[in-house]
């Protein structure tokens, strides 16, 4: 019997339908009627069929849109807020980027830019003011070569003089002062267009900077957080947020020296019913597996682990008896501190560098501690040659795509396997791998596992890898 019954909902099926139609019109018409396909008969009971079985389709539809391991869309999300589970929604990618203009130029927030490789387009989270009080990039050239005189750059309030001799020339000035500056942080070279190069350590680190009259400063750059207008994971390689969307005077150019952060897409249907499914036994499970699953839910937690020492004294990894260890990446301090105040059991103390003070509901204060994982960069240095099928961007694509792999795979504490790196290499096409070498710190050497310590997660990003095309 077909509907709703005691084991479930049975949907009819389109050939039971076609011969319960059939058989109607035989009872009406009579028993000897044509019901071939393309007679009028035929026709009739094709026309109804269909639309009559699509019926059946739906009523099973909304049947099974009250189980969680059929619903689908809105119909899933309303099942999981019955447990408390709501869909973790799309964020969107950031980047950081150098901004290139006049020294005084305002940039307004909102103002726009775009990723010459994807065409995907960015929005300046807040107004960015061109200053020499707060510079990430800057090129000084001498203006006037005079004897005797003396000439003076001054970084962050610390000035470093350079004295003209009696036959003074430009070169001179120059290399005088790369030898001045050879000790601060902010010196890169002076490059072939006799320009005193200086970029800050990195984009939240800017420099003051002054120079006397005999010299001018070009070049100038301040930094600014660029926030993609559409939301979800997107990888922006170093370098690539370089066209301006929005004109602004005095705003020149723009370009990011590293990778964005990439965003996370909406949670799928099947991500949401996995987390439901682990969340309805919150209560039974045991206190790590019920922090973790409650830290992913975070807006912004990359990843999480949990450790717990339930013994009597300190172990190995120096937690204290009876501590839960919660190591997590991304996320707000106070937000992880609330998941791991509610959800550890009472008397469990927590163990980790970062003290975040809760306030409970009951008006006291604890100290929750926590831990954030050390980020180490991966460098690769590689050889490829080219074989058939080699396109122009290669180089540029083989980054990506290492980058966008160890994002996705490697967590907090995981080693990075050698041989897995040729999974995204391979994606690319065109080319022959003559040598691979990996490593922590630049210039690698080594063809071996990376080992992560336990709090421990390793990145990458495309400017840390160097790849040679072989001729």
């Amino acid at each position: 019997m077909a509907g709703l019954t005691a084991q479930g909902f049975e949907r009819k099926r389109l050939p039971e339908i076609k011969t319960e139609i059939e058989d109607a019109l035989k009872t009406q018409f009579g028993a000897d009627i044509d019901l071939r396909s393309e007679s009028v008969f035929g026709q009739i009971v094709g026309v109804l069929s269909l639309p009559i079985s699509e019926l059946w389709e739906e009523a099973e539809n909304v049947y099974l849109s009250f189980d969680p391991d059929y619903a689908e869309g809105v119909s899933l999300d309303s099942l999981a807020a019955l447990t408390g589970v709501t869909r973790i929604a799309a964020t969107a990618t950031t980047v950081q980027a150098a901004l290139f203009g006049t020294v005084g130029t305002v940039v307004p927030a909102a103002s726009e830019a775009r990723n010459s490789e994807t065409q995907d387009v960015y929005a300046l989270e807040s107004a960015v003011s061109i200053l020499a009080t707060s510079l990430v990039r800057a090129r000084i050239t001498i203006n006037t070569v005079v004897n005797s005189t003396a000439y003076t750059i001054t970084i962050n309030g610390t000035d470093y003089t350079v004295n003209s001799d009696a036959d003074a020339t430009e070169q001179e000035i120059l290399l005088d002062f790369a030898s001045a500056l050879s000790a601060v942080a902010q010196f890169v070279e002076v490059n072939a267009d006799n320009e005193i190069v200086l970029e800050s350590v990195d984009l939240d680190t800017p420099f003051a900077l002054v120079a006397t009259a005999n010299m001018d400063i070009g070049s100038t750059a301040s930094a600014g957080n660029f926030v993609a207008k559409e939301k979800g994971a997107r990888f922006v390689p170093a370098n690539t947020l370089n066209e301006i969307q929005t004109a602004v005077a005095g705003w020149e150019s723009i370009t990011n020296p590293v990778d964005g952060v990439s965003g996370r897409n909406v949670e799928t249907d099947a991500e949401l019913r996995l987390r439901r499914r682990q969340s309805v036994s919150f209560p039974a499970i045991a206190t790590v597996d019920s922090i973790l699953a409650k830290l992913l839910e975070v807006e912004d937690v990359q990843a999480a682990v949990v450790y717990e020492n339930d013994t009597d004294a300190t172990d190995a990894n120096g937690v204290p008896a009876h501590h839960v260890w919660v190591i997590a990446q991304g996320g707000e301090d106070s937000d992880i501190a609330q998941i791991i105040y509610e959800t550890k059991a009472g008397g469990v103390g927590t163990f980790g560098d970062t003290t975040v003070q809760y306030d409970s509901q009951s008006g006291q204060t604890y100290n929750i501690d926590f831990e954030r994982p050390t980020e180490t960069q991966l460098y690769v240095d590689m050889t490829i040659e080219p074989t058939e099928g080699y396109a122009a961007d290669a180089v540029e694509s083989i980054k990506t795509a290492i980058a966008e792999w160890v994002a996705a795979n490697i967590t907090i504490g995981e080693s990075l396997l050698y041989s897995r790196l040729y999974t995204p290499i391979n994606s690319v096409p065109g080319f022959e791998v003559t040598d691979l070498n990996i490593g922590k710190t630049s210039s690698p050497n080594g063809e071996a596992t990376l080992d992560a310590a336990i709090d421990e997660i390793i990145l990458s990003d495309t400017s840390n890898i160097t790849i040679t095309v072989a001729t």
